[in-house]
């Protein structure tokens, strides 16, 4: 596939099949996740813990539904979450910029293999919040979560591809 092409299909999945992704398609979206740029090349300022116990992605789907009205599995029933923790970095920012990066060439490979995902902010606020959560998570000390990812197979397959458009404002100096 091409890039623009697999750029052009990727979706936020808001719905996913119960079955677990397979272990291959997983080990290679999490290679790529670890070949996004990241500044200063400090790689080892991040960190990715994959989450697929049923009984813990509850937990965290609750504690977010907790927190914002809705109704609706805050996770989509995704059946893997990809929480991309961080250092604190000095220069104010990286540390998400870099997780932003992360996030980006993660849902791009997992596009590339059909998979489905959706950025989440939430999760990794209450996860970083809930001390009982933060726990379980085992993180290296000194990291906390950034960002998630919801990832799975979609639960409806959609292979169109998204019109070519300037959705953001550009002007030139």
């Amino acid at each position: 596939m091409e890039t623009l092409d697999t750029i052009r299909l990727r979706k936020s999945t808001r719905a996913y099949q119960e079955e677990p992704i397979d272990e291959k398609d997983l080990e290679t979206v999490l290679s790529v996740a670890s070949l996004a740029p990241v500044g200063r090349g400090e790689y080892d300022s991040l960190h990715l813990t994959v989450v697929q116990d049923a009984e813990f992605l509850h937990q965290i789907s609750q504690q977010v539904s907790k927190s914002h009205q809705g109704g609706r599995d805050p996770l989509y029933g995704a059946p893997t979450l990809i929480v991309i923790s961080s250092k604190e970095n000095p220069s104010k920012g990286m540390d998400y910029s870099n997780a932003s990066f992360v996030a980006g060439n993660l849902i791009l490979g997992a596009t590339e293999l059909g998979l489905g995902t959706c950025i989440l902010w939430k999760p990794a606020k209450i996860l970083a919040a809930k001390e009982e959560l933060h726990q379980q998570l085992e993180l290296p000390e000194g990291f906390e979560p950034t960002l998630t990812v919801a990832l799975g197979k979609p639960l409806k397959d959609d292979t169109s591809k998204k019109e070519w458009s300037q959705r953001i404002d550009v002007n030139r100096v």
